[in-house]
């Protein structure tokens, strides 16, 4: 079960840093460096180990980043025109399938 507070957490954080991913998104659009496929896109992976806790980390940071030590990924995409509505069910949705698979 995912807490109201952690909910609320998340939504609030992807208000503060929703205009830099979808800037992060565009400018990838123009990166020669950028695999193709993840041209467009940014990609913050967001992390829960029961629902009472949460961290996230974008990139690949695999070993390093404030995830790793959670069991559910949600790994989501940002587009340039992504909301917060958008990312925030994308992150529960995967999250609550997630839980639900490993109950």
């Amino acid at each position: 079960m995912i807490t109201k507070q952690v909910k609320h957490d998340i939504r609030d954080f992807i208000v503060d840093e929703i205009d830099d991913w979808r800037h992060n998104a565009l400018e990838s659009m123009h990166d020669d460096d950028c695999p193709e496929d993840d041209r467009g896109v940014f990609t913050v992976t967001f992390a829960t180990d029961d629902g009472s806790q949460w961290n996230y980390q974008t990139g690949d940071n695999s070993f390093t980043g404030g995830a790793y030590g959670l069991k559910h990924w949600a790994v989501v995409y940002v587009s340039t025109d992504s909301t917060v509505q958008d990312v925030f069910t994308d992150v529960i949705n995967e999250w609550m399938d997630l839980m639900e698979e490993w109950a």
